[in-house]
């Protein structure tokens, strides 16, 4: 008797994990493009950074301030940069597999629905 209850609760604690294992892939698999979109936009945040530091002006050329990776990490994202001046710049970047795109504004461009220096993503 005690081994049927032993093996129902494993059972049962099994049947629960696969469960959420399950959820937790399924939600993976669903937003790897606004993570990818975002890791991008941080990356040329960095180079907007590096490059204000030496011309007092953040760049409207996107190959001054993002190179993608060479690891196809940003396969299918493309970055623009919609307008920049030496007070703050914002970036765009979407992705062949989403319908969305995410926003990163730094500066005068930034607002209350874009925090500065933190990319936000939409979905259409």
């Amino acid at each position: 008797m005690r081994f049927v209850v032993v093996a129902t609760v494993i059972l049962i604690a099994a049947l629960i994990g696969f469960f959420l294992l399950s959820r937790q892939i399924r939600s993976g698999l669903e937003r790897p493009y606004p993570v990818n979109i975002r890791l991008q936009l941080r990356a040329l945040a960095a180079g907007q950074a590096a490059h204000f530091r030496e011309h007092r002006a953040y760049s409207l050329e996107i190959t001054r301030v993002w190179i993608p990776p060479a690891d196809n990490t940003a396969q299918g994202v493309q970055l623009r940069i919609i307008a920049a001046d030496s007070d703050g710049y914002i970036a765009e970047g979407r992705s062949a597999g989403w319908d969305g795109r995410c926003l990163l504004a730094v500066g005068t461009a930034a607002g209350d629905s874009l925090p500065p220096g933190e990319p936000v993503c939409y979905s259409d």
